[in-house]
């Protein structure tokens, strides 16, 4: 039998990477063992029940997943009751009273956003410190759902090869491509002043195209960040990401993937390493993830691309 939303549930108030838990079940599915930085990720099931108050610190978007239904949600010091379908998405602002009450199940993906993250996004553009995100009650919106989506199904492939946290690293430059994607989302749609983001186009200059492909190149063995590459070229992340994938036709995410199949390649043909070495060398911190990333873009796995030489 299902608690009613006025029985009392023991609610944990655990605060872990800045993250408060207010949500009467853990999340199914965290990103908390994957060492993101600066965002969370909880995909949660919830039965009937209501939270205490409580004000994040961090920009919060919750994505519902389940079936249409009832939440009433604490808005402007009282519960207003919205009726969810699948997709919608809620917006809170940092520092807004949130307070939840759900009459059944509920299913949602909850991502929680530093608001540091907004300052370094586009920072040739505007001031994203002047620009207050504005709270959305439902409302959808194809692009965030694909975004949370899309982070979840990342979080679930590398667990599912087994990797851990330090696997999980792996997936990093994709992760903040995506992240990035969002707060220029956000900042542009979702502000009290439109944010109006500049647009460049004739891709990077040769000079900063070959000063980041020789970084990557000298680096492929080590954890990536977007942010960190962007600062070798002196540009923020939003900017960048645009303008190497017009120079290049790829994300920085696909090209250092691709650049790393290219050398396992090579040192595949070398015979001298072994494959769990070479995974390393490329920036794979699981043989098994490697194998299964060379084997998609490959068709074949590392020991039979050896064998077949």
């Amino acid at each position: 039998m299902q608690p009613s939303p006025t029985q009392s549930l023991k609610i944990d108030f655990t605060q872990d990477d800045g993250i408060l838990q207010v949500f009467s079940r853990l999340p199914i599915l965290s990103s908390r063992q994957a060492a993101w930085e600066r965002i969370h990720l909880g995909h949660y099931q919830q039965p009937a029940h209501e939270t205490p108050e409580y004000c994040p610190a961090q920009h919060t978007i919750s994505i519902h997943l389940g079936s249409s239904g009832i939440e009433e949600q604490w808005w402007e010091g009282r519960f207003r009751q919205e009726h969810f379908v699948y997709g919608d998405i809620s917006i809170y602002p940092a520092g807004c009273p949130q307070k939840q009450r759900w009459r059944k199940d509920f299913e949602f993906l909850e991502l929680n956003l530093d608001p540091t993250l907004f300052s370094q996004a586009v920072y040739e553009s505007i001031n994203p410190d002047r620009l207050e995100i504005l709270p959305y009650r439902t409302a959808q919106d194809p692009l965030i759902q694909h975004i949370g989506l899309a982070l979840r199904t990342s979080l679930e492939s590398s667990i599912a090869v087994g990797g851990g946290g330090a696997l999980l690293e792996a997936n990093r430059l994709y992760v903040e491509t995506m992240v990035n994607a969002l707060v220029v989302h956000l900042l542009k749609h979702y502000t009290t002043q439109k944010a109006a983001i500049q647009s460049y186009a004739g891709g990077l200059s040769l000079f900063k195209l070959k000063v980041t492909i020789a970084h990557l190149q000298a680096h492929l063995d080590q954890n990536l960040s977007l942010s960190e590459i962007a600062a070798v070229v002196q540009m923020s992340p939003h900017y960048f990401a645009s303008l190497f994938k017009q120079s290049t036709g790829q994300t920085p995410h696909q090209y250092v993937l691709s650049c790393r199949i290219e050398r396992a390649k090579h040192l595949l043909a070398q015979r001298e390493l072994a494959i769990a070495d070479i995974s390393q060398q490329v920036g794979f911190q699981n043989q098994s993830h490697f194998t299964s990333v060379f084997r998609k873009y490959v068709k074949v796995t590392p020991k039979a691309y050896r064998n077949s030489l």
